[in-house]
């Protein structure tokens, strides 16, 4: 049996650019298109969940960017979650493949992987569900989930 997978930025960084259909390099680069920066800000946004205890300046370092990048993406990204159930449960889905990628040996990554991707989708199934009985209600759970004030529409 293999090492554990270990929870990294690159793993972060790899995870998210294979999502959103671009590259770690272009993530990391000065590249200004809206496809690799909404990209960069998730990654962002989830290194700073996943890592509550690295400063931003440690995680802009990954992205070679400036610490106060990181502190607007994490910000914008948290704002955009709290309005838009789709993209809250889409940073869901991202941050279960993550914490389960990291539980597993790297011979059972894809099987977990996939695991995690229908229990996500489940997961998410079920969010849309609710989202649709009690906007307001599912509305504010999400606001408090990624520390944001309740929405108010």
């Amino acid at each position: 049996m293999s090492d554990p997978v270990i929870l990294d930025l690159g793993l972060i960084l790899r995870t998210v650019a294979a999502r959103y259909q671009t590259s770690v390099d272009l993530m990391r680069g000065r590249r200004s298109t809206v496809a690799v920066i909404r990209a960069r800000h998730v990654a962002m946004f989830l290194a700073h969940r996943l890592f509550p205890a690295k400063s931003s300046g440690e995680i802009a370092r990954a992205f070679n960017r400036d610490h106060t990048t990181v502190l607007a993406a994490v910000a914008k990204v948290g704002v955009q979650a709290v309005r838009d159930a789709g993209f809250a449960a889409e940073l869901l889905l991202l941050e279960t493949e993550l914490r389960a990628a990291a539980l597993v040996p790297d011979a059972d990554m894809e099987a977990a992987l996939r695991a995690a991707g229908t229990i996500a989708a489940e997961v998410n199934h079920a969010l849309i569900h609710e989202a649709a009985k009690d906007p307001k209600g599912f509305m504010e759970r999400v606001g408090k989930l990624f520390g944001g004030a309740p929405c108010a529409g």
